[in-house]
């Protein structure tokens, strides 16, 4: 949860920190390195919780576009219990306007249309997808083959066909084909 933010002047410079409750629990890139594998029946429950998050930030005014989800930002508590972290890479249409974009994000991860600096809230769907694939086959997407700039995964797991489907569809790279919200991702689930 957010509790406060506050500035910061230091010798090498202003800065800005968020302040928010302390998670314990392992990052899914942590839980993936030490051998654990995710069911469908399990990354289908992540992608429920994690949609519900998207759902909430992306229906705040400004809307809120993460911008880096990835297994390392995802922590899961000895319960299960999901959180999406690390927003250092946030961006929000106020911040947009009248600036110069930064492209932020991670290989793999990053849907086409952030490599260009445009984001929206397909954008983190895309991510969200790819982390699903990666929790599924255990392989970092960017390292699996693509086939016409899609991420080609079928071939290294056994999931059904309707989840298969589904995970194509969050990470379309074409942006007008892929779900345009977390809401009608998670109807769609």
């Amino acid at each position: 949860s957010y509790l406060d933010y506050f500035d910061v002047d230091s010798p090498l410079g202003k800065g800005f920190a968020l302040v928010q409750s302390y998670v314990k629990g392992k990052s899914l890139q942590e839980l993936l390195k030490a051998g654990r594998t995710f069911s469908e029946e399990q990354t289908i429950q992540i992608a429920k919780d994690l949609l519900g998050i998207l759902v909430y930030l992306h229906n705040r005014q400004p809307l809120v576009i993460h911008r880096d989800i990835k297994p390392s930002n995802i922590l899961l508590d000895q319960d299960d219990r999901v959180y999406l972290v690390d927003f250092g890479s946030v961006q929000n249409r106020v911040a947009r306007q009248g600036s110069t974009i930064t492209v932020v994000g991670t290989y793999g991860y990053m849907p086409p249309e952030q490599f260009g600096g445009r984001t929206v809230p397909a954008s983190d769907l895309y991510a969200l997808g790819a982390t699903l694939i990666n929790l599924v086959t255990g392989q970092n997407p960017a390292d699996l083959p693509q086939q016409e700039s899609r991420i080609s995964f079928e071939q290294s797991v056994n999931l059904s066909p309707k989840f298969s489907d589904w995970l194509k569809w969050m990470t379309e790279p074409i942006l007008d084909l892929r779900l345009d919200s977390a809401s009608k991702a998670l109807q769609a689930l």
